[in-house]
């Protein structure tokens, strides 16, 4: 049975990433005796956050550099509980220091993005959680997909 969720991230700088992520609201949690460099901050719920030191985001991923192609670079979402929450987010994000991204508004979806003084990618959004009603496209069509 699964507990809690980690996301690593490598970063440059661990004590500018906790500065950037405790700025979001998030908690930051104790220092850990594997990762005493590093830090851990509670998103939500069991939902958890660490920076790590490039070298140390090493010793599990290999010796690609993180963020590279041969790397697993990812872009972390996070759903929050209201479009007024979703603005909250990354304003309290751009004022910590993050570049704002793309954002999209569908009326039942709506997400805003930003980019980590630490690189990292991160998108925060809303989805309306009542059912989407049966569309011409069938089962499985998803309109907030833009046309091809």
């Amino acid at each position: 049975m699964i507990t809690a969720d980690f996301v690593a991230l490598p970063v440059a700088d661990p004590e500018r990433a906790r500065q950037f992520y405790t700025r979001l609201g998030w908690e930051l949690r104790p220092p850990s005796r594997n990762v005493p460099e590093g830090a851990t901050m509670l998103v939500r719920g069991a939902a958890h956050v660490m920076v790590l030191s490039e070298d140390r985001h090493r010793c599990p991923v290999g010796p690609g550099e993180p963020g590279t192609a041969s790397d697993s670079s990812v872009v972390a979402a996070i759903d929050v509980g209201s479009p007024a929450e979703v603005d909250a987010v990354v304003e309290r994000a751009v004022r910590a220091g993050a570049t704002e991204g793309e954002s999209m508004d569908y009326g039942f979806l709506r997400s805003r993005s930003f980019q980590a003084p630490d690189g990292h990618h991160w998108e925060v959004l809303w989805v309306d959680p009542a059912p989407v009603p049966a569309r011409a496209g069938g089962a499985g069509e998803q309109p907030w997909r833009r046309p091809s």
